[in-house]
């Protein structure tokens, strides 16, 4: 599919012409037509034979062009943790816990290169802009880090200052070590309000304010948050009715739903737009619509990690804005907006039939929804004269689409998988003809790969022990109990030894030519010594792991509560008699550098 590039300047600076449809958004669809921007905005739409000169031409002959599609909930830097292994089956909560304890390892590089990935990958799926909440923030100038990423890939960004000040000793979810103190959070909030956000037309970057959950921030910095956001005249997010367990906590911590504590802390208004929405009654439907509070529709995530769907056609038809977003890649494990679409489309006909919605009610959604939601009233998800001039040119020329004539919109996304063939940013072309442009990403990828690959190896072999463990787990498996829950207890713990050693053995494979047998003879001896195992696994696997070239290079160290990596007899090291007291008993035999001790 050519770009073709004219001598003269006269005319817009970038045309896209000859699309098999254009899609507006702006009350029209024209086959046939054409779009041009000049200066970063749309300067002209029109039917075949009107085109003006320009000084760049795409050719979108076997394409549909529409707006770019504009992402509402993200947690970028969680694509250092995509399908990680250890927490693939597990529900919300222990999904959570697991990953607070990797996610605390968070820098400047590692926000910086997770962003560049992250952001390219959007792109690629036809996604021009995007918000993100980075709620963790064991370092300073996180949120700065990514700003620098986009602002060099040329991408629109709404970054928002995501936080945690609720620790687990205070009563809430997150350990100490990825919470900050009230006053703290908010004079970095006005920091970065004040250093990077743009109220105008067209503003590339925008901040919005973002206490992370009920479970994980106090209502004193809700409210005291709402009030700057106010002063500020800023955007105020957060997640809202994402699980069951998020109900329970509310009702048992501040004795109201989820819905009245939202309301009491002063975010029920047109300022603010909430993540997933999953469980709300009927009533509070009604609530988030008159208050026209927006709402971030999750579709992979919440398929992943929810029990429900949300009731999105409800939500529209209340009043509320809703947009469209992918969420974090540790939950979704992927970035693609466009499949975030498909699964909206196919999610709503499941929960309310066939006629619930279409193809061209989630382009609503994913564009105009989701500028609602970001407070954008500058002609962002459309194109019109004066809007931002982000486009996205569809292939539907592939194999794919072969047979589908009759609707282009419909065939766009019922038919694919589809990547953008263009994806055009405040006029510059962010991907052409399916290739990322920026001289970056190479670069980007290498570290990218470096961080994760040393989180996840040196962090998979402990997150089991380190992570607390559900009461509804924690089963007696001392040998004063007996029968069928002894057993189960005992068959549990067994297949986690198996897995402990599995997961050593192959983390160790990268690092040394000794190591990988080495463990693999320790497994096998431990399964052949399950008492001893269930104790001492953890603990061994690890100190053999520092034989390897990490330790030489300092990245990995352990401190050991004794001498020996061999536990003593004492009455206080015995063996723990239950899942909850082992995991405690062995966490407190070793920890990560830069953690602190659970």
């Amino acid at each position: 599919m050519g770009v073709t590039t004219c001598s003269t300047r006269s005319g817009v600076d970038l045309l896209v012409r000859d699309a098999d449809v254009l899609v507006t958004m702006a009350g029209g669809e024209i086959p046939g037509g054409w779009v041009g921007i000049s200066d970063g905005v749309v300067s002209g739409v029109g039917k075949p034979g009107t085109e003006p000169a320009a000084a760049e031409v795409i050719s979108a002959n076997g394409s549909l062009v529409t707006p770019g599609l504009i992402n509402t909930h993200h947690h970028i830097y969680q694509n250092l943790t995509r399908s990680f292994a250890p927490i693939i089956n597990a529900d919300f909560w222990e999904w959570l816990t697991t990953l607070y304890k990797v996610w605390a390892r968070l820098d400047e590089e590692a926000v910086y290169v997770s962003t560049v990935v992250g952001l390219t990958e959007l792109a690629l799926g036809g996604c021009t802009t995007t918000t993100d909440h980075l709620y963790v923030h064991p370092r300073s100038n996180l949120i700065d880090a990514e700003i620098k990423a986009a602002r060099e890939l040329g991408f629109r960004f709404h970054p928002t200052r995501g936080s945690m000040s609720l620790s687990r000793k205070d009563g809430g979810l997150p350990p100490d070590e990825v919470v900050q103190d009230d006053d703290e959070i908010l004079a970095d909030s006005e920091r970065l309000v004040k250093t990077y956000h743009d109220p105008n037309a067209g503003a590339m970057v925008r901040i919005a304010l973002a206490p992370c959950s009920p479970f994980s921030v106090t209502p004193a910095l809700m409210q005291r948050t709402a009030e700057l956001a106010d002063r500020l005249d800023v955007r105020l997010h957060t997640h809202l009715l994402e699980d069951p367990g998020e109900l329970s906590y509310c009702r048992r911590t501040f004795g109201c739903s989820s819905m009245e504590h939202f309301e009491q802390v002063g975010w029920g208004s047109d300022r603010a737009w909430v993540a997933h929405c999953v469980y709300p009654t009927e009533a509070e439907v009604s609530r988030l619509g008159g208050w026209r509070t927006g709402i971030a529709h999750c579709p992979s995530a919440n398929s992943l990690y929810s029990k429900s769907i949300a009731p999105v056609r409800a939500l529209r038809k209340a009043g509320a804005p809703v947009g469209l977003g992918c969420d974090g890649s540790s939950s979704a494990d992927h970035a693609s907006l466009w499949l975030e679409a498909r699964t909206a489309l196919l999610l709503a006909r499941v929960k309310d039939g066939p006629a619930a919605m279409n193809a061209r009610d989630v382009l609503e959604i994913a564009t105009i929804g989701s500028a609602a939601c970001l407070g954008r009233e500058d002609g962002l998800g459309m194109l019109r004269v004066g809007a931002p001039g982000d486009v996205v040119v569809w292939s539907l020329d592939e194999i794919a689409f072969a047979g589908a004539h009759t609707d282009l919109v419909e065939a766009w996304l019922r038919c694919g998988p589809v990547r953008a063939r263009h994806t055009i940013v405040n006029g510059k072309l962010l991907v052409r003809d399916g290739v990322p442009q920026s001289d970056m990403l190479h670069e980007a990828l290498v570290a990218h790969r470096r961080i994760s690959r040393e989180w996840q190896r040196t962090v998979a072999p402990l997150v089991r022990a380190r992570a607390p463990v559900p009461a509804r787990a924690a089963h007696s498996v001392g040998r004063g109990t007996s029968g069928p829950e002894q057993q189960a207890s005992r068959a549990g713990l067994d297949h986690e030894v198996d897995r402990a050693a599995t997961r050593c053995r192959a983390m160790t494979t990268h690092d040394s030519p000794h190591s990988g047998p080495t463990l693999a003879r320790l497994g096998d001896r431990e399964r052949r010594r399950r008492p001893s195992c269930r104790r001492q696994l953890s603990t061994r696997c690890c100190a053999m792991r520092v034989s390897g070239p990490m330790a030489a290079s300092g990245k990995l160290s352990f401190t050991f509560a004794g001498k020996s990596e061999r536990p003593s007899t004492t009455a206080r090291d015995k063996e723990p008699r239950s899942a909850s007291t082992l995991a405690t008993w062995v966490a407190g035999r070793f920890q990560l550098p830069g953690s602190a001790q659970p």
